[in-house]
Parts: C-alpha cells; structure tokens; sequence
C-alpha cells in the first residue's frame, strides 16, 4: 500500500480523493492506514459506484498469488477465484454451481440442487430431496427412490424367538426395513420393532412369526399360515408345538448385506457351474484317442470364467492324475490300457474294462484323473462313482466335465459321458397298446403266441374263452368244467392227433377232411379203422345187426371170452 503522505488532507471526512486517487466514498471518519494496514469504515463501502466498470473485481494478495472476488455484469453473479469458507450458515435461493464444501452439514429445507461436486461431512435431507444424476425427465431421480427400487422388506438384526413356557413364545426388539404399501416401488422405511411376550402357540400345530407394518406401528404377529407378502409384512421364523413342547426355528427374510449373501449362498452351493445357456464343455474325442472339450464358461461367486475349445490331436494338452499324484504332464493321449490300482498304475487285464475321469479349471487347463478299479464288462464300469482323491488344483479350482469309459487296447472310447447330460424321468404308458416292439420275439423265455415255433407251457393255463391255434400239445391232460369242443380252422387229415412220447404213429388220429378216425394209424380208410387187435361184448354189423369176424367177447357171467364161430349170425362165445 503507499504509505506517501495524503497532499490535500491527512484526515478529510467525506472526502473524495485520497491520495489523488479515485478510491471509494463514505460517511463518517476513514482511518486510511492504521498500524495493522487495516481500513477500518463506520458506514458503506461502494465499489464501482459509477458503473464504468465492465466487472467490478476486488483483489487480495499482491500481483503474484492474487485471489479476486468478482462481480460479474454477465452472469449477475458473484465470482470467487477460489474456495469460498463459511464459519456460520449459507442460505440460497438459486443454484449452487461447482464444487460445495460444508465443514459439517449441508442441509435443504427443499430440493438440494449442486451442479458440480458437494462435500459434507454429512448431507441431510429427506430421501425425496437429495437427487442422482438422471436423464431427461426421469420418473425415479432421488435417493429415497433408489432406496425403494434396489432394497427390499425384510430383517436386519433382532428378533430371536425364545421359548416363553406354558405354550408361549417371546419375540426380542429388531430392525428392520418396510413398506406402507404392498408394493414393490412402495416408499421403503428403516425401523425398529418392540419385543413381545406371551404369544401362545396351540398345541400340536405349526405356526409362523413374522412383523407387520400395522398402520406405522410395527408389530411382532403370529400367524397360522406361511403367507408374506415381504413388503408390509416379512417372516421371522416358524415354531413347532408338539404335544407341548416347543420346537422353534428363527429363519428370517434376511435383507442386511444382502449382495453378500448372496454371492456367499452362490459360492456354497454352486461351486464353479457351468453356463447352462450358453453350453458347451462337452467331453469328446477325436483322431486316435485324442481328447476334444467345447468352448463353454464356469461361474463361481460372480465371477464367470471362459473357456476356450480344447483339441488335443493339435497344440492343447491335458495332465494326468493317480490320486493326487501327477503322473504325466503334457498328455495328448488318453490311456488304454491302465487303471489306478491304490495309487499304482497297473495294466488293465485283457477284455477288461475301465474309466478316466477329466475335470476343466477354471484357468482352462484340463486335467485327467485315472479310475479306481477294472471291470470284467461295459455296464459295471459305467457304473463307478467319480474317484474320491483328487488333487488339490480340483479341489480349488475344477469342475468335473465327464468321463471316457474302454476296454483294455481298444483306440475307440467304449462310451463318454458327460457330467452335464440331464437324465429325464420318463412317464410310464398308460396303455400297454402305446408300449412299441409288442411283437418283437425278442424273450424266448415268454410265450409269443403269433409267429414262433416249438413254445411250450410249464405250468398250467386255464382258458376260459376258446383256444384255438395250429398245435395244440399238452403235457399232461386237457380239462374243462363243462364240454370240451376241438374244432379246427381248416380241415386237415391229421387235424386232431393224440402222440407218444416219441411222437412216431399217432395212437389217435381225426381226419376232418374225410370225417375218419384212426387208431393206430394216421391215414383210416374207413369212418373207424383200427391197426391192432380191437374187443368188446359184441361187434355188431350197425347196418344189418349181425356179428362179424373173430373178435373177443364177453360170457353171461361177464368175463372176457372168445368167439368160435365168426359167421353172420352168431359168436358163439366161449370161456378162455
């Protein structure tokens, strides 16, 4: 400041000049230089009263690190060239524009509007007042509407549900977050509900506890069936009164720390899973026994791992495993002929039967690990269970993706099986009509009754409607409850035959075709013909009634004789 003496007056009251310069006007007493280089006014202090001024700029510091305060004619605004610090409280009415620093709190009685950046040790205002960046004219720009959209009703903390005595149940004070309304936009509070006591729980029934919004005042309720609508009521867990006593289980619909929750429940239940959308990961082969893998992807936590297709009849590899002992590192081949034996690699018997098991990590290497055990056939080896001992880079980061089933030196897999291959569960027929291949003679151990050969019955079969067939041969004897009736499709001159056992001559033989019978002959030439010696009380002639030929007879006594004479009149029956 020039500290030259003032030419005119050294102490001038309502002066205009101060040391020969324009440099403001006052009224009362201007103390120019005090001994702190103050100056000191009793009244106003107008910068600028003239307006010729285009901005009328207040400067502080010298020419080197200047700080302005500016009033400029375009904007109509006061201008800071740097921060501006406020000890006491800073109200506007228009828009605050560029950084905002509050030492403690930055508070709104209405909408906060900064454009720029605002910094508060804490901000406070009503959720409906403190906007995010939105685009155009957004239905939802502040946080309360975040808070409503991306959380969700439900428990936080509390809330343990203890034995009470006497068929009762005790619910501590909890918090939590609600709705007012049954609706998932709904405005979403933080709470706090009160403990209850007392709460009787019927015996031999199920009830569920949860709490309610209750017009604004929340409540513990007990209720008889498991129906929340999660937004102004959410469960807290069940209890259980059997004959008395109290089984109780506090399973609430946690909402605090969601997102990791979440991603923990996924990481302990779903450890490395597959993409099933996107596929892939199919175990295969190619070439001679060369090992084929499809591009696919694994997620674990939130993380999702991609892999790339595996070829190795090229430049890809896998390694090999006995337990968790390496045993071969770059392989290209799958091995036919060995099988893990204890954590030896033993050669498999001949026409024996074993498994590799492969496994994809999740760095998108493969990794083969030997089976357990050889099989004398196909179906037994299919049906090991992965190896239980595997190695440690599995355990931390693998995915068993399938298995290739062989026999002992053969270069084509028997089988491969894929650990992603959904088994279905098949509806039986309703109609044994819809079932195919009913006539497929494929069980000769069953009878077919059309189109085979040479069947027999072992046991008896009753027939309660008419049989009927090209042979009929029974074992030991042919019964019926009423009348019996043989009747063929076709005549025949062997229609009906009646065998030995070495199935020669037919003991008795119907020709249908001539209406014959024989006996002792296949081929009768007469309506009875009998090859053999035939007897009987009397052969009568049925035409004319007398006897004929030499026959047997019976005397009047009733034993068996003989005829001597054989005219056509008598026998002539005379005792052995």
């Amino acid at each position: 400041m020039d500290r030259t003496a003032i030419l005119s007056l050294p102490f001038a009251r309502n002066a205009d000049l101060l040391d020969q310069r324009n440099t403001g006007t006052a009224s009362g007493s201007i103390p120019v230089l005090t001994n702190g280089g103050a100056l000191s006014l009793d009244g106003n202090l107008t910068i600028n009263a003239d307006n010729e001024a285009a901005n009328a700029v207040l400067t502080f510091g010298n020419n080197v690190l200047a700080e302005t305060l500016q009033f400029n004619h375009t904007t109509s605004g006061f201008e800071f060239s740097n921060g501006l610090r406020i000890s006491g409280d800073l109200e506007t009415t228009g828009t605050m524009s560029g950084a905002v620093h509050a030492q403690n709190l930055l508070t709104s009685s209405g909408a906060l509007s900064v454009e720029g950046s605002a910094y508060a040790h804490t901000y406070y205002g009503t959720g409906g007042t403190l906007r995010v960046e939105t685009m155009g004219n957004a239905t939802y720009s502040t946080i309360q509407d975040l808070q409503n959209i991306f959380h969700s009703t439900g428990y936080v903390d509390g809330g343990e549900i203890t034995d009470g005595g006497s068929e009762t149940i005790n619910v501590a004070a909890g918090q939590g977050l609600i709705r007012s309304a049954d609706s998932g936009t709904g405005t979403l509070y933080f709470f706090d509900w009160p403990a209850s006591s007392g709460l009787s729980i019927a015996t031999d029934t199920i009830r569920y506890v949860g709490v309610q919004y209750n017009g604004g005042n929340p409540q513990v309720v007990v209720k008889t069936t498991d129906s929340w609508d999660n937004n102004t009521e959410f469960p807290l867990g069940s209890v259980v009164n059997e004959t008395g006593t109290l089984q109780i289980l506090h399973n609430p619909q946690q909402v605090g720390d969601h997102a990791a929750r979440m991603i923990e429940r996924s990481y302990q239940t779903s450890p490395f899973a597959r993409d099933s959308r996107d596929g892939g990961l199919m175990l295969g082969e190619t070439g001679t026994r060369n090992v084929t893998v499809s591009a696919g992807a694994l997620w674990d936590r939130l993380n999702r791992f991609d892999l790339s297709a595996i070829d190795t009849s090229g430049s890809d590899t896998f390694d090999t495993y006995l337990g968790t002992t390496l045993d071969t590192a770059g392989a290209t081949q799958w091995d036919n002929q060995n099988y893990d034996n204890g954590g030896v690699k033993t050669t498999l018997t001949t026409g024996r039967y074993a498994n590799l098991w492969f496994y994809m990590e999740s760095d998108g290497d493969l990794v083969m690990v030997y089976g357990t055990n050889q099989y004398g056939n196909l179906a037994s080896a299919e049906a090991e269970s992965a190896p239980a001992t595997i190695p440690n880079r599995i355990i931390s980061h693998g995915k068993l993706i399938g298995r290739i089933v062989f026999k002992k030196g053969e270069n084509t897999a028997s089988s491969i099986h894929s650990a992603f291959t959904t088994t279905l569960s098949l509806a039986s027929a309703a109609d044994h009509g819809n079932l195919a291949g009913l006539t497929d003679d494929d069980h000769t151990q069953y009878l077919l009754l059309t189109g085979r050969g040479g069947q027999s019955i072992t046991d008896s079969v009753e027939v309660t409607g008419t049989a009927s067939g090209r042979i009929l041969s029974f074992g030991q004897r042919l019964t019926g409850s009423g009348s019996v009736s043989i009747r063929t499709v076709t005549d025949s001159t062997t229609a009906v035959q009646v065998l030995d056992a070495d199935g020669g001559t037919p003991v008795f033989n119907i020709d249908t075709a001539n209406e014959r019978v024989g006996i002792g002959t296949a081929t009768p030439e007469t309506e009875l013909e009998v090859v053999g010696t035939m007897s009987g009380s009397s052969i009568v002639n049925s035409s004319g009634g007398s006897y004929v030929g030499t026959a047997a007879c019976y005397l009047t006594n009733g034993t068996l004789g003989h005829c001597t004479a054989a005219d056509a009149t008598s026998c002539s029956c005379a005792a052995n």
